[in-house]
């Protein structure tokens, strides 16, 4: 499995992570123009990065990372934002994209993988990467 950056100014990979980031959207959460205008300058600005995975039997899957430091728990982590496949995914699939973001966050000096997701199935393969399927993420509007 290879990773290779998606580059947002060229139209069609521009479509492409715009598309993966409404599919990978909780059900609650509304993905607006505005709120892919932000993922855009996120993505200009370089906060956030965009990648393609795929081997020889083409693309597979698309995901949206940032990278954060928890001053509290004094660790660099890798978060991603949104995941999508582009095909149905092999647990083999899955786990030789795993395994190309765990070396792009060990390169960049992170020390921890974290995402959120409403989807079961991955959650439980979290597992098989060390992960805890158990942590609930929450979100609670409070107005404005």
């Amino acid at each position: 499995m290879k990773m290779l950056p998606l580059e947002h100014t060229i139209p069609y990979q521009s479509e492409l992570i715009c598309d993966s980031f409404r599919r990978s959207a909780p059900p609650h959460i509304n993905i607006y123009d505005k709120i892919l205008d932000n993922l855009k300058r996120a993505l200009e600005s370089g906060s956030y990065r965009a990648w393609l995975y795929g081997d020889d039997d083409g693309s597979k899957a698309i995901a949206v990372t940032t990278i954060k430091c928890d001053e509290v728990l004094d660790r660099k982590e890798l978060i991603i934002v949104s995941a999508s496949s582009l095909k149905k995914l092999s647990v083999a699939d899955w786990k030789g994209c795993w395994d190309e973001m765990v070396k792009y966050a060990t390169e960049m000096g992170c020390t921890h993988v974290v995402s959120y997701t409403v989807v079961d199935k991955i959650a439980e393969m979290s597992q098989l990467m060390g992960g805890d399927p158990v942590m609930k993420y929450l979100s609670i509007p409070i107005g404005g």
